[in-house]
């Protein structure tokens, strides 16, 4: 009994200790996806600012450009009525291929994001998988060992047992033999 009683504390602290290591792997995934999600919101947050960055300077630029248009349109009139369109046919054109440019940018940009965090997301989930089958092996390797022990212990429980009947059986006898002799 006091065997089974300590395979049986032995067992408990096993199971014990896997708890904790689950707890503990738990406890890492856990942080390293947080520190991946402020990652990737900390360059979401830069993209954006990025982004309204060059809209503002986009935006004085053209009123910037706009100004000096008027200006000249007042001072030189009829001949650079032609010119100041060609100035703001030009402009028009840089900023559709900027702004093109800038949308091409935040499409690569949301691509490699959303497959950065599709990749963290499957790498996570890997791990995770193989920490559980490796817990689960070792449990049943436990729980084997443990079936083991039990069965052996159970054997030689019933071994004594029988030991202890046959000598009750010849001490019960020889009182019998004594008492019917007197």
């Amino acid at each position: 009994r006091e065997e089974i009683a300590q395979n049986n504390a032995s067992s408990r602290e096993k199971i014990a200790l896997l708890d904790q290591r689950i707890a503990e792997n738990n406890a890492a995934l856990r942080e390293e996806i947080a520190q991946n999600n402020a990652t990737l919101r900390e360059k979401i947050a830069l993209l954006d600012q990025r982004i309204a960055e060059n809209n503002a300077a986009l935006r004085e630029e053209i009123a910037q450009n706009n100004a000096a248009l008027k200006e000249e349109i007042a001072q030189n009139n009829a001949a650079l009525k032609e010119e100041i369109a060609q100035n703001n046919a030009a402009l028009k054109e840089e900023i559709a291929q900027n702004n093109a440019a800038l949308k091409e940018e935040i499409a690569q940009s949301n691509a490699s994001l959303r497959e950065e965090i599709a990749q963290s997301n499957a790498t996570l989930r890997e791990k995770i998988a193989q920490n559980n089958a490796a817990l689960r092996e070792e449990i049943a390797r436990s729980n084997a060992a443990l079936r083991e022990q039990i069965a052996r212990n159970h054997a030689n429980l019933i071994k004594w047992m029988f030991i202890f009947w046959i000598g009750q059986i010849g001490v019960i006898i020889g009182f019998l033999l004594a008492f019917l002799k007197g």
